[in-house]
């Protein structure tokens, strides 16, 4: 299996580094996952597009094939671990850093999917699908040979997705258009 990182490019690197930097510095930082050390301690890693689209795209069944990327995301490692991830706005813009276990769950859903025997013979684009109206963070990794792509959810998962499971964006699809309507309906209510 291959999983392929996005081409970050010189300035969006620099950008992050001199984000991550700032945030090192910054005072009251020691007792955080990026407090403490130097950003030479950190390491950048798999840069992938993050993509997010809305509830209302999803209820009227259009799917992912027409989500447009958000930003690049890349995880912030020290050693083995993931402790952060670093996103640059579309286009260049702003740089913005989060600390939590959705870092960690995304390096360990990749790791999964890379020991994934139903996914051995795959050759994938690395993404992140992020739906905050349904409380929806995942690892979406594009079948860059075919319509094979999967989508495995991180958690807490919102219910009835499994937080850990790799589905296939066939069967996904529908679930995330039934989630959304049922998510505009309670909003309507």
């Amino acid at each position: 299996m291959t999983i392929r990182s996005s081409r970050a490019s010189q300035d969006s690197l620099q950008a992050v580094r001199d984000h991550l930097a700032d945030v090192v510095d910054s005072p009251g930082r020691s007792n955080r996952a990026l407090g403490g050390g130097g950003p030479q301690e950190v390491e950048v890693s798999a840069p992938h597009a993050v993509y997010s689209p809305g509830v209302d795209e999803l209820a009227q069944g259009r799917g992912l094939s027409g989500a447009e990327p958000i930003a690049t995301e890349y995880l912030v490692m020290d050693g083995d671990m993931a402790v952060a991830t670093v996103e640059q706005h579309a286009g260049g813009g702003g740089v913005a850093s989060t600390e939590g276990p959705f870092a960690e769950a995304t390096a360990q859903a990749i790791r999964g999917a890379e020991h994934d025997p139903a996914l051995s013979d795959g050759d994938y684009e690395l993404r992140s699908l992020r739906v905050p109206s349904l409380y929806l963070m995942a690892v979406w990794l594009k079948d860059l040979s075919g319509d094979g792509d999967v989508v495995i959810p991180l958690a807490p998962a919102p219910a009835p997705l499994v937080a850990g499971r790799t589905y296939h964006l066939t069967d996904l699809e529908p679930l995330l258009a039934d989630m959304s309507r049922e998510r505009l309906s309670f909003d309507h209510d």
